[in-house]
Formats: C-alpha cells, structure tokens, sequence
C-alpha cells in the first residue's frame, strides 16, 4: 500500500511536467519524451538532450519525496518499439555506450526455432539502426520464401528441451517427451533419453494430429524416414512472433507471409487446346512488388 502511493505519486508528478508516463513497475519508471522537448538537429544531440531531462526528473523526485524514494536516471531508448510490459526493443544509449537491448522478444528465448530468433534479431537490428520498415519487412519476406522452397539447413529448425524426469513420469507430455518415450522404446534401456538430458527435435509431417505427437530427431529427418512439416513452421513458428512486431510498424503485415506453390502439370500436343487455359498465379517476386506498390513506404519515426 505504502509502496503504491510513492509510485503513484511519482506517476503524477511525471504527469505535472508535461511528461507521458509509459511504464511502470515496483522498481522503475520508463517515461515517453515529446519531440517538442528533446528534439535535436542529430540523434546524438536529442539522446543528450533527453539525458538532460532525465537527470532532472531524478533530482526532482529526490527532492520532494521523503526516503527511501529515489529516482536515478539510467538510459535512453532511440528508437524505441514497446510491445506490451516487459516486452520490448530499442537503441540504449547508457553512460556512452550505444547497444541494440531486447527484452522479453523470443529471440532472447530458448522455445523458438533458430530461424525464427536469426530472423526476428536481424529484423529488430535492422529496424533499429536504419529505422527503414521497408528493409525490415524484406527481411522477414526472404524468411518465409526461404523456408517454403525448402533452403533453410535442418540445425535452423531443430529445437531442443530438457527432460527434467524420466519420461514416463510425465503426465502431460510435451513434443519431446514423447519423442525421448518412442526413442528410448527403440533403441532400448541404456541407449535412449535420460532425466537431465536436451532432447533435439524437429516438427514433421502427417504423423498425427497433435503436434506434441509429430516431433523427430534430425537424423531421422536426414535419412529420408521423415519430412519437415514447413507449414508448421511458418504458422506456429515464424507468423506470430513476427507479426506481433509488424503490426506496430506496416499496414497489412499478413500479406508479408504470403507463398504459393506453383504446381501445375504442363499439358502439351493434342490435348492443349482442350485445356481451359487459366492465368498463372503470380510469383513471389510479382506478389512483392504488388505489396510494395499499395504500402507507402515508412520510417519508424513517423510511428511517434
């Protein structure tokens, strides 16, 4: 109770020095600065500037509220692209050392593919450097074509957990516990999966309806048993992460994970004229371009 009239306190006074409270948690306050106040001929000159103001509010707060509150600056963010509390990417700039800082992303955790962490890291680094969402968008573009023409290497789609117990003692089993179970029935006692060990797995194709059920280790993968299910991987692994993303920076972010397979038997002599001819559909490239004619290209700045 104590602690939340210091915060909200501290809150309203943000709020008295025309300043927009952004977040807020038991321990720190992120606060969005208005251009009007920070603005710079340069980056360099709006981060020093906003510096400035940050120290203000520190001392500020020292001043006119009673101990043990106290507010000391940290950093500044330019760029800075919140998502939702504790989820966020941006520039930091922090006692004279500039740094891409990511925090609560999927990039920074361990439950994703490595394509889909390699993607999101280059997207957010890209974005954050140039501030150009055009290149970002491409990059997730050349992601989502790379992966449904089958160019990614296996070891970017292998992902792996720890068995925490043996796998019998699980109640609900995940996609690696079941595979540790298969496997250790296979090979027999000793020659399996073990309590403490990671299990490397891959998603493939057209074993079950449960995904938990459809998980195989990469040689398996390599010797031709089984195929790499690259619509899960599109779906579950690399649309929702990166789409949370492109909504705060593009119009229509859906039509940046389109692909199509053209699959169309050509028919030819005699039998040609008896085909209804159809329009081709049209390729990537023509789709990009499409996309990129109806969708005005932005810089992140002109988000704020």
């Amino acid at each position: 109770m104590c602690l939340w009239w210091y915060v909200n306190s501290i809150h309203l006074t943000l709020l008295d020095i025309s300043l927009t409270y952004h977040s807020i948690d038991t321990d720190s306050v992120f606060c969005h600065l208005p251009r009007s106040l920070c603005d710079g001929k340069t980056p360099e000159e709006t981060v020093k500037r906003a510096e400035e103001i940050g120290r203000e509010i520190g001392e500020y707060v020292d001043k006119h509220f009673l101990r043990p509150v106290e507010l000391e600056f940290e950093k500044v963010y330019l760029p800075f692209l919140l998502l939702k509390k504790k989820r966020y990417c941006g520039k930091k700039y922090e006692e004279g050392h500039v740094k891409i800082d990511m925090k609560g992303l999927e990039c920074v955790r361990r439950d994703f593919c490595p394509l889909l962490v390699d993607t999101q890291k280059k997207m957010l680094k890209t974005l954050m450097n140039t501030m150009d969402t055009q290149k970002s968008c491409e990059i997730v573009q050349m992601a989502i074509q790379d992966l449904m023409m089958n160019k990614i290497p296996l070891a970017k789609l292998t992902m792996s957990k720890k068995l925490s117990r043996s796998p019998e003692e699980y109640k609900v089993k995940a996609v690696h516990v079941h595979l540790a179970e298969r496997i250790n029935k296979e090979r027999g006692v000793g020659h399996g999966f073990v309590a403490g060990e990671r299990v490397p797995y891959v998603i493939s194709k057209g074993q079950s309806m449960k995904v938990s059920e459809n998980g195989v280790l990469p040689e398996e993968i390599e010797s031709g048993k089984y195929v790499v299910d690259l619509d899960y991987y599109r779906e579950n692994q690399l649309i929702p992460p990166l789409k949370r993303i492109l909504e705060k920076i593009c119009n229509d972010p859906r039509s940046l994970f389109m692909f199509h397979r053209v699959c169309k038997p050509k028919v030819t002599g005699v039998f040609a004229s008896w085909v209804k001819k159809e329009e081709d559909e049209p390729s990537y490239e023509a789709q990009k371009q499409r996309v990129t004619k109806k969708t005005k290209k932005k810089l992140l700045m002109d988000f704020f």
